[in-house]
């Protein structure tokens, strides 16, 4: 056979190879496509609490919903939990141990729980154990300083607590009074 014959049949033998490869790859045994699941936008709906972290000390504000009717009374919570390993000395220069506020949305205070109370004039410390919880809790009935129904709108509620260590430390959740 001829070189030219031999070239030919070798040309031959690897074009039909790479065919061969071609159709199998395409047709037979197709790449993988990745395909992207396209998921639906889900609305997070707000959350019925939150906190932060002082010195190892949990600070929590909780209510039941973000969004309630008007005139119903609010439940709101303000939980303390030490998260550390030791214990945790807080002081008080009051019988008061916590406040709960609630603002409107120009930031302009509306109502006080401790506005109408009188508490005792004196040092206190309280040791709280690791994973100790102290829960605060109290009732508001959607009325101002003034006694009067607030109207519909958004509102922050702002808990705080009245140890020396943690003054100063709020925490704040939105809240939407709706008709």
């Amino acid at each position: 056979m001829s070189n030219r014959k031999l070239l030919f049949l070798l040309l031959a033998i690897l074009v039909g190879a790479f065919l061969c490869l071609v159709i199998v790859r395409l047709v037979i045994a197709p790449p993988a496509r990745e395909t992207q699941k396209v998921l639906p936008v889900v609305p997070t709906p707000p959350k019925n609490y939150k906190f932060i972290e002082v010195r190892e000390i949990k600070i929590t504000l909780e209510i039941p919903k973000t969004e309630v009717k008007t005139g119903r009374a609010i439940s709101i919570k303000l939980i303390l939990e030490n998260i550390g390993d030791a214990p945790k000395k807080l002081s008080f220069s009051s019988g008061q141990k916590f406040d709960v506020v609630v603002d409107d949305f120009r930031e302009k205070e509306i109502w006080r729980w401790s506005a109408d109370k009188v508490f005792t004039m004196m040092l206190q410390e309280d040791v709280f154990g690791p994973g100790q919880r102290e829960v605060y809790a109290v009732s508001w009935n959607q009325r101002d300083l003034q006694g009067r129904l607030v109207p519909v709108g958004e509102y922050r509620i702002k808990g705080e607590s009245m140890a020396r260590e943690l003054r100063g430390s709020v925490v704040a959740l939105d809240l939407k009074i709706t008709d």
